[in-house]
């Protein structure tokens, strides 16, 4: 049987997710958190309390039935978003405008007329009328983002072309103080795993009710050559890196890479994991 066996939920479930300052007990218990692979972690989460108590950011313990952390992670608002390049806008209304602008028949209309004619599968008029329509479109937005840069002059504003609301799972780390206690249970699927499907997916679920949003990410602090981390994120959670999506990252994520997963697609690779749980060891 490849499916979760109910002993095995059983021991899921016996595990217990907490938030940081909702036990004054915490405050000590964090000092003896370990991680020999990025030692910085161990250190964020000793210095979390105040953070967590004015909600700036929310950090989550998982504890054994005997009150010891396996693992804890932070979940924070965030936004993603697809940018615009301005040159690079700028350079096909340029190039749009002197290949329509004149009556000749150049090689290089005749390719893009062929081009939106085999991409969309329509007539060379329907072609050329999109080609325009493409080109009215692009001075639009051109003028528009000038206009709003004449308008509201705060030079640190990053105008995009479209947002996602998200939410960052900003720190994700086991305890290697207490490695053996996880192995002990027998459940022989990675914990990250464990705690990304039956911990972190709720939390955002329930987030969800309240208010809108669409994205989950998180910045992979791998440095490896192999992108060992990199890729346990994409295999094991179901995170991916995407050229079209930014975010605003912080000093402390410098040199990280971004990945994001939709929210949706997120829940449905917790229904198929489950279905395939004692394939995944």
């Amino acid at each position: 049987m490849s499916k979760i066996t109910p002993e095995q939920l059983n021991i899921i479930q016996a595990l217990h997710c907490e938030r940081l300052t909702s036990r004054e007990g915490n405050r000590n218990l964090v000092n003896s958190f370990k991680c020999e692979r990025n030692p910085t972690l161990a250190e964020v989460l000793r210095n979390a309390w105040v953070i967590d108590e004015k909600g700036y950011s929310a950090f989550y313990l998982i504890k054994d039935s005997q009150g010891n952390i396996l693992f804890y992670f932070s979940l924070k608002c965030g936004l993603l978003y697809n940018g615009i390049n301005e040159d690079e806008l700028r350079r096909q209304k340029l190039s749009l405008e002197s290949l329509f602008n004149s009556n000749e028949d150049t090689p290089e209309r005749a390719e893009l007329i062929k081009l939106f004619k085999e991409k969309y599968n329509i007539s060379e008029e329907k072609a050329i009328m999109l080609v325009k329509k493409k080109f009215i479109k692009i001075d639009e937005l051109l003028q528009s983002m000038n206009s709003d840069k004449e308008s509201y002059s705060n030079d640190v504003t990053h105008r995009v072309q479209k947002t996602f609301a998200s939410i960052e799972l900003e720190n994700f780390c086991a305890n290697d103080a207490t490695k053996e206690k996880w192995h002990d249970l027998k459940i022989y699927n990675p914990l990250g795993v464990i705690v990304f499907l039956f911990f972190v997916l709720p939390i955002v679920e329930e987030v969800r009710k309240g208010i809108g949003c669409e994205m989950l990410y998180l910045y992979a602090a791998d440095s490896s050559d192999d992108e060992h981390l990199v890729n346990y994120y994409r295999s094991q959670l179901n995170f991916e890196t995407y050229n079209d999506i930014g975010s605003s990252k912080p000093t402390y994520d410098f040199l990280c890479t971004l990945m994001c997963q939709n929210i949706h697609e997120a829940l449905r690779y917790k229904d198929a994991y489950i279905e395939s749980f004692n394939e995944n060891r």
